[in-house]
C-alpha cells in the first residue's frame, strides 16, 4: 500500500513549473522564472485583491497555494486589458478566456499540463500547453460571434475571418509574452514518457466552460455578468422570422399568366371589334345616308363660306351620328376657325406691327436670361424636396455632416496571374497570392498614393496653394493631422521603409510584408501588428482601422490573398453649401488631382489599369457633355434652316429659284424656335426656377421638332389653297384690263404697277386668313395637347423632371404664339415678295416682266377656268400665289408684249402624289383598316405582356455620361471589382432617452440587451444578406461607450488625474490616474453619469490602454447640445454589394424596411420613443 501511495503522488505531484519573473527578462515581453515544487501562498493583500479580480476561480483565500507571485499577477492583469476590451461585451467569452490563461500562470497543479519546452538558465522561453478538445471547444463557441468594432473579436486575435480552435489558440500564442504550444486531447489523461524512461502522467487542462448563453456567477471581485447577448452569441438569439421567398410567377395551364392574360384579352377585343365592324357596316348598308361636313372656306369678306361646310368628296354617316357631342364638336370647330380666320386677316393686313410686337414681347421675355441659373447638384436634380430619401438626407446633413467627397482610385496590374510567395512564418508560408499582394505592384501604388498625397493646386480666387491636408478629413484632430486614406498600405502607415522591412533567421526571410498584410487584413483593429515587426500598428496614419474588404478588390469570400485589385480612397469634408469655402477649395484641389492622376495612368498604361474618379467627376462629364451638345444643337438647327429653306419651297424653273427660294422664311421659322426657347428660359429664371442641363440637351431638339412641323402645315396649306383666290384674281385682272388698254403704255406700266400691289396685299391677306382658319384649330389642339400633357409632368417630386416639363410646356405654347402671330406675318411678307417676283434675301432685286403679260396670262387663264369655276380643280392645277398664282404667267421681254403664251402648269409634288393617291386609299379602304386595328391592339397586348419582365426602374449612371469619358470605366470597374457596397447609417432622431436603461435596451447590443434592439434587428438582418443588402452589423457608439465607462473593467479607458485635474489620455501611466466615479445600477450607469462622461468618451482616441476610444469611429455619430445632452445619432453598417440599378433599389427598400419595422417595435413598446424615429438615409448612391 505504501508502494502504492509512493508511486501514485510521484506521478501525480501537483507542481509548479514556474514562479515569479525573472531578473534579467525583457520587461516589455518578461519570461518566468523556471521552479519545480509546490505553490505558494501570495501573502499580499494587494495581490489578492488583483487575483480576486483577474483569475476569481484561484482566490479561494489568501494562504492558497499558487504558482505566481504579486508580479506575476500585475503582469498578467496588465497584459490581459486588450483581450478584457475585446471579448467583455460576452462575459462567459472573458471568463473562459481568463481561465484558460490563469491556469497557465497561476495553477498549483500546472505541471499536469503545462510542460517547458525550452529553459534558458532559469527563464522558461517557450511551453506546451495540453487541453481537452470540449474545453477548447467550448471556449472558441462562446467567443466565436462577439462583435468588436464592425467585426468579430477573435478575428484580432486569430489574424483570420476563417478562425477555428487550433487558430485561435496559436493566435493567443503569437500574441503573447512566449511561444505557448497548445495541443488537443479528446482524453482526460494522457500517459507521456519521461526522460529517464519512467511513466508520467499528464492531465490535460479541463476547467469550467461556459457557454454563451449562460451567465457567468459573481465571484469575490468579480461581477460576473448574464448571458451574452443575441448579437454576440448566436445560441442566446430567437430564431429570427424567415424572410418571405420571392412569390413565384402566377402561372395559368403552366405558362406565363401574363402572356396568358394578354392573350386571351387580344382575342377578346378583336372579336369584340369584329362584330361592331361587321354590325355597323350591315346597320350604314341599309340606313339613311347624309353628307357629313368636313371643310371649310372663307367668305369673300368676313368669314367663311357657307359652300365649304361640305365637301364635294363626302363621305356618308347614318342620320343618327349626328348626335349633340357632334353638333358641339362642330360648333366649336366653326367658332375656333372664325376665330383663326379674322387672326390671320388681321396679322396679314399689319405685319410689320405684327413682327415689331412680338420682337418687343420676346426680348422682354429673354431679358429673363440675365437671371439664369443651372442645377447640377444630382441631389437636388432626383430627389424631390419633400421625398422620403431627401428628407431623411437633409436632416442627416444639418444634424451631422454631409457625406464625405470622395477620390477614389481602383488600381489593377494588367498581369493578373498569380505568383507564389515563400517564406517560413506561417501567416503566409508557401501559397500562391493574387496579382494585387505582389511587391513590385504594391511599391508603385505607394508611388502614386504618395503623389497624390504631395500634390497642391493653385487657386486664384484665394491666392493660394490647395493642398490635401486643407481639406482632408482627419479622424482623430487636433492630436493626429493626418489625413484619412483607406489603402492597403496604410497597413504599414505609407511608409516604404516599413513595407520592405523582412525578418531574416538563419539566412533566410521567414517573414515579410505580406505577414503583415495578412495579419491586418483579419484583425484591422490591431494596435500591435505581427511579423517581421510586431511593434507596427495595423491602424493607419490618421489612427482609423482600414477595413479589407473596402481596399482590396477581386477576391472571393474572404480570400484577401487572392485580391486582383487595390482600392485607394481620400475622404475629403464635405459642406451642405456647393458654394462654401471648403468646397470650392476641394473643387480646385480635384481638378489638380484628376490632371495628375491622367498624366500619370497614361504614362503606366502598359503595366497597369486605373480607374479613378473625384468627387466632382460626375458633374463635370455631365457639364463636358452639355457643351458638347450645344454644338450639337447648333449644328442641328443650321441643317433644318437649310432643309427648311430648300423644301418649303415649290420650283417652278431654273429661272425662278431665287424667286421660289424661301430662305428669309425658313430662317424666320428656325429663329422663332430658338426664340420660343430662350424666351420660356427667361420666363422661368424670372420666376426663379433653376433650370437644369437637360433642357440645353431635349428641349431645342423637342420644339425644333414641333416648330417645322407646324412651318410646314403653315406653308404648305398656304400653297394649296385653290378655292377663291383663283377667281378673285381673274376678276381683278379683268377689271385692270378694261381700265388700262386704252392709256399710252408708259402710263399703263405705271398705273398698272400701282394699282396690282394693293391687289396682291389683299388677295394675300384674305388667303391668309383662310388658311389660318383651316389649320389654326389643328395647331391650337396639338400645341395645348402638348404643352398640357407637359404640365401634367410637372406635377411630379423629381426635380428634374417637373422641370423640364415646365420648361418644355412654356416653349410649346410661345412657339405656337409666336408662330401665329410672327410667323404668319413672315409669311405674308414672303407671299407678297414671291407674288411680284422679287429674289429671296435680296428683295430690293426681281424678274423683269411687262404688264401685258400679266393682263394677257389672266385673260388666257380666266378663258381656261371656265368648266374650273363650276367644279374644283385639282390640287396643285389652278393659279396660286405663292408657288402657282403666277406661274402661269409668261415671263418675257417688251418685244414679245403681244405674244399670249402662258407657262405650263407646275405638277403637284410627288410625296403629295404618293400618300394622295396610293398611301391614303390604301389605308382607308374597307379591308386594311380594321387589320390596322387589329395588329396595333396586338402590339399593345404584346407590351402589356413583357412589361412586368422587361422593365426595370432606375437609371443607371453610365447612361449619363459621354461615351469618351473615364467615368465609363470606373462604373464598370466599381460593379465588378468592389466586394462591399456603400455604407448605410440608421439615424435616430433627436428625443431619444439614452441615460435610462430603457431606452438604452432599444439600441443596443451588448450583454443585457434584448435581441428586438435596434442592433439586434440590424445584426438578424445581416445574416440573410440576399434579402435585406445589409453586410454586417452596425458599429454602435453605446456599446462600446458602456463598456468604456465601466468602471469594473479595464482601468485604461475612463480615468481621472488623482489630484482631479482633469481626465487622464490613454498612455497616461497609472501611477497618477484613477478609475472614473461611476454609479453602475444594474450592470448600467446612473443617468448623471451616463451623461457627464459622454462628451469624454467621443474626444477619447484609441490607444493600447484603451482601443474603445469613441473619436476614431463615433466622434462625429453623436450630436451633443449643451450640458451633454444627446440630439441625433447614427448607427453605421455597410450594405452588401450592389451592382445593378435594381441592386441599388432593393437596397434602399430593404434598409427602409428595416427602419419602419423598428420603429414599430418601438412604437409597442415603452414610452422612450415618443419623440424619436429611425430613418435610414443611404448614402451617395441614393442621390446619385
Amino acid at each position: 500500500v505504501l508502494f502504492i501511495l509512493f508511486f501514485y503522488s510521484t506521478c501525480v505531484s501537483a507542481d509548479c513549473i514556474w514562479y515569479g519573473i525573472g531578473d534579467h527578462s525583457d520587461p516589455m515581453h518578461p519570461h518566468y522564472t523556471s521552479y519545480e515544487g509546490p505553490g505558494r501562498p501570495l501573502n499580499d493583500a494587494d495581490a489578492y485583491q488583483v487575483l480576486s479580480k483577474t483569475c476569481p476561480t484561484y482566490a479561494l483565500g489568501p494562504d492558497t497555494p499558487l504558482c505566481c507571485d504579486k508580479d506575476q499577477l500585475n503582469f498578467f492583469h496588465e497584459s490581459a486589458k486588450p483581450a478584457y476590451e475585446l471579448f467583455r461585451r460576452c462575459p462567459s467569452c472573458w471568463a473562459n478566456f481568463r481561465m484558460l490563461l490563469c491556469a497557465m500562470t497561476c495553477d498549483p497543479n500546472q505541471a499536469e499540463f503545462l510542460t517547458p519546452t525550452m529553459v534558458v538558465g532559469k527563464l522558461v522561453f517557450s511551453v506546451q500547453y495540453n487541453l481537452t478538445t470540449s474545453f477548447a471547444d467550448s471556449f472558441f463557441n462562446s467567443c466565436k460571434d462577439v462583435q468588436f468594432a464592425g467585426g468579430h473579436a477573435i478575428d484580432t486575435v486569430c489574424s483570420s475571418t476563417s478562425c477555428t480552435t487550433e487558430i485561435l489558440l496559436k493566435g493567443i500564442s503569437d500574441q503573447g509574452p512566449f511561444p505557448v504550444d497548445f495541443q488537443l486531447s479528446p482524453e482526460t489523461d494522457l500517459v507521456t514518457s519521461g526522460n529517464d524512461g519512467s511513466g508520467i502522467i499528464k492531465r490535460p487542462f479541463n476547467g469550467l466552460a461556459y457557454g454563451c448563453n449562460e451567465s457567468v456567477p459573481r465571484r469575490h471581485l468579480d461581477a460576473g455578468g448574464p448571458a451574452c447577448s443575441c448579437l454576440d452569441c448566436e445560441s442566446s438569439c430567437i430564431p429570427p422570422p424567415i424572410p418571405p421567398t420571392p412569390a413565384p410567377w402566377p402561372k395559368i395551364f403552366g405558362l406565363d399568366a401574363w402572356w396568358v392574360g394578354a392573350f386571351f384579352a387580344f382575342v377578346a377585343v378583336v372579336l369584340a371589334f369584329g362584330t361592331f365592324e361587321i354590325a355597323t357596316r350591315i346597320y350604314c348598308a341599309v340606313a339613311y345616308r347624309v353628307p357629313s361636313p368636313v371643310g371649310r372656306a372663307a367668305t369673300g369678306g368676313d368669314g367663311l363660306s357657307s359652300q365649304e361646310t361640305f365637301d364635294d368628296d363626302t363621305r356618308l354617316q347614318p342620320k343618327r351620328r349626328l348626335n349633340c357631342l357632334a353638333r358641339l364638336q362642330a360648333k366649336l370647330d366653326n367658332i375656333l376657325s372664325r376665330g383663326f380666320y379674322f387672326l390671320g386677316r388681321s396679322v396679314a393686313r399689319h405685319p410689320y406691327v405684327t413682327l415689331i410686337g412680338c420682337v418687343i414681347v420676346s426680348a422682354v421675355l429673354c431679358a429673363g436670361c440675365a437671371l439664369f441659373t443651372v442645377t447640377t447638384n444630382p441631389v437636388e436634380l432626383w430627389s424631390g424636396e419633400q421625398s422620403r430619401a431627401r428628407v431623411e438626407k437633409d436632416y442627416f446633413d444639418t444634424h451631422f455632416a454631409p457625406f464625405y467627397r470622395t477620390e477614389q482610385l481602383i488600381i489593377r496590374p494588367r498581369n493578373q496571374s498569380g505568383f507564389w510567395h515563400h517564406a517560413l512564418y506561417p501567416a503566409s508560408g508557401d501559397a500562391l497570392y493574387g496579382p494585387a499582394l505582389k511587391r513590385e505592384f504594391l511599391d508603385q501604388v505607394l508611388e502614386l498614393q504618395s503623389r497624390i498625397r504631395n500634390l497642391s493646386a493653385y487657386s486664384s480666387a484665394f491666392h493660394k496653394y490647395i493642398t490635401l491636408d486643407d481639406i482632408c478629413f482627419k479622424p482623430l484632430a487636433p492630436n493626429n493631422l493626418e489625413c484619412a486614406i483607406t489603402s492597403p498600405l496604410e497597413y504599414f502607415q505609407s511608409d516604404p521603409f516599413v513595407l520592405n522591412q523582412t525578418l531574416i533567421e538563419w539566412d533566410e526571410v521567414v517573414a515579410d510584408y505580406i505577414d503583415h498584410l495578412l495579419f491586418c487584413a483579419n484583425s484591422p483593429t490591431s494596435i500591435g501588428g505581427s511579423y517581421p515587426n510586431k511593434s507596427t500598428s495595423c491602424l493607419a496614419s490618421s489612427g482609423m482601422p482600414i477595413l479589407p474588404n473596402v481596399v482590396f478588390g477581386g477576391f472571393n469570400g474572404t480570400r484577401y490573398d487572392q485580391s486582383t485589385s487595390v482600392v485607394l480612397t481620400f475622404l475629403v469634408n464635405n459642406d451642405a453649401d456647393p458654394n462654401s469655402e471648403l468646397v470650392r477649395k476641394a473643387e480646385v484641389w480635384e481638378a489638380e488631382y484628376l490632371r495628375v492622376v491622367k498624366a500619370w495612368v497614361e504614362h503606366n498604361k502598359d503595366w497597369v489599369s486605373v480607374s479613378y474618379q473625384a468627387e466632382r467627376s460626375v458633374e463635370d462629364e455631365i457639364n463636358r457633355q452639355s457643351e458638347a451638345d450645344v454644338f450639337t444643337v447648333s449644328i442641328s438647327y443650321l441643317v433644318m434652316f437649310v432643309y427648311v429653306s430648300i423644301f418649303l419651297a415649290s420650283y417652278r424653273s431654273c429661272r425662278t429659284v431665287f424667286v421660289d427660294l424661301r430662305v428669309t422664311l425658313g430662317l424666320g421659322g428656325v429663329l422663332i424656335v430658338v426664340v420660343s426657347v430662350v424666351a420660356s428660359v427667361g420666363v422661368w429664371s424670372f420666376a426663379g426656377t433653376p433650370a437644369t442641363l437637360i433642357i440645353i440637351e431635349v428641349i431645342p431638339f423637342l420644339v425644333l421638332a414641333v416648330g417645322v412641323d407646324n412651318i410646314f402645315i403653315l406653308v404648305h396649306d398656304f400653297e394649296f389653297d385653290e378655292k377663291d383666290a383663283d377667281k378673285l384674281l381673274r376678276l381683278e385682272a379683268r377689271r385692270l384690263t378694261s381700265a388700262h388698254l386704252r392709256v399710252p403704255v408708259s402710263d399703263d406700266q405705271r398705273s398698272l404697277q400701282s394699282d396690282i400691289v394693293p391687289t396682291i396685299k389683299g388677295l394675300v391677306e384674305a388667303r391668309i386668313a383662310r388658311t389660318l382658319g383651316r389649320v389654326g384649330p389643328s395647331l391650337l389642339l396639338t400645341s395645348a395637347t402638348e404643352s398640357v400633357a407637359f404640365f401634367c409632368g410637372s406635377l411630379t417630386s423629381i426635380p428634374a423632371v417637373k422641370v423640364f416639363a415646365l420648361y418644355a410646356g412654356v416653349s410649346i405654347v410661345l412657339n405656337f404664339l409666336l408662330q401665329i402671330f410672327a410667323f404668319v406675318a413672315l409669311l405674308t411678307l414672303d407671299a407678297r415678295r414671291h407674288a411680284a417676283q422679287r429674289f429671296d434675301v435680296f428683295c430690293c432685286f426681281g424678274l423683269r416682266q411687262s404688264p401685258a403679260a400679266h393682263v394677257t396670262d389672266f385673260v388666257s387663264a380666266d378663258s381656261e377656268q371656265t368648266t374650273a369655276e363650276q367644279q374644283p380643280a385639282p390640287e396643285g392645277d389652278s393659279l396660286s400665289l405663292s408657288s402657282n398664282a403666277w406661274d402661269d404667267v409668261q415671263l418675257s421681254a417688251p418685244a414679245e408684249t403681244n405674244k399670249l403664251t402662258s407657262a405650263p402648269h407646275p405638277s403637284t409634288p410627288w410625296l403629295h402624289q404618293v400618300i394622295a393617291r396610293c398611301l391614303t386609299p390604301f389605308v382607308l379602304s374597307g379591308w386594311v383598316r380594321p387589320i390596322i386595328v387589329v395588329i396595333g391592339m396586338g402590339w399593345a397586348c404584346f407590351a402589356i405582356a413583357i412589361v412586368p419582365h422587361g422593365l426595370h426602374l432606375g437609371l443607371d449612371q453610365r447612361l449619363s455620361m459621354p461615351t469618351d469619358s473615364y467615368m465609363l470605366d470606373y462604373f464598370n470597374t466599381l460593379a465588378t471589382e468592389l466586394r462591399v457596397g456603400p455604407p448605410l447609417y440608421f439615424v435616430v432622431t433627436e428625443g431619444h432617452v439614452y441615460n435610462e436603461t430603457a431606452g438604452q435596451n432599444q439600441v443596443c447590443g451588448t450583454v443585457g440587451c434584448p435581441q428586438h434592439s435596434l442592433m439586434g434587428q440590424v445584426s438578424d438582418a445581416s445574416k440573410i444578406p440576399s434579402y435585406t443588402w445589409i453586410a454586417q452589423p452596425a458599429m454602435s457608439w453605446i456599446d462600446d461607450y458602456l463598456d468604456w465607462i465601466d468602471p469594473e473593467g479595464s482601468p485604461g479607458c475612463c480615468r481621472v488625474y488623482v489630484n482631479g485635474s482633469g481626465f487622464c489620455p490613454d498612455d497616461a501611466p497609472s501611477s497618477v490616474c484613477t478609475t472614473c466615479n461611476v454609479t453602475l445600477v444594474d450592470g448600467r450607469p446612473n443617468s448623471e453619469d451616463f451623461t457627464h462622461y459622454l462628451g469624454r468618451f467621443l474626444d477619447q482616441n484609441p490607444g493600447v490602454q484603451c482601443p474603445k476610444g469613441g473619436r476614431a469611429a463615433y466622434h462625429s455619430a453623436v450630436q451633443l447640445h449643451p450640458q451633454n445632452s444627446i440630439g441625433a445619432t447614427y448607427f453605421m453598417t455597410y450594405h452588401s454589394v450592389l451592382s445593378k440599378p435594381d441592386d441599388f433599389l432593393d437596397g434602399l427598400r430593404g434598409a427602409r424596411r428595416l427602419a419602419d419595422q423598428i420603429n414599430q417595435v418601438w412604437r409597442n413598446g415603452s414610452s422612450h420613443t415618443k419623440t424619436s424615429t429611425v430613418l435610414a438615409p443611404d448614402s451617395v448612391y441614393a442621390y446619385r
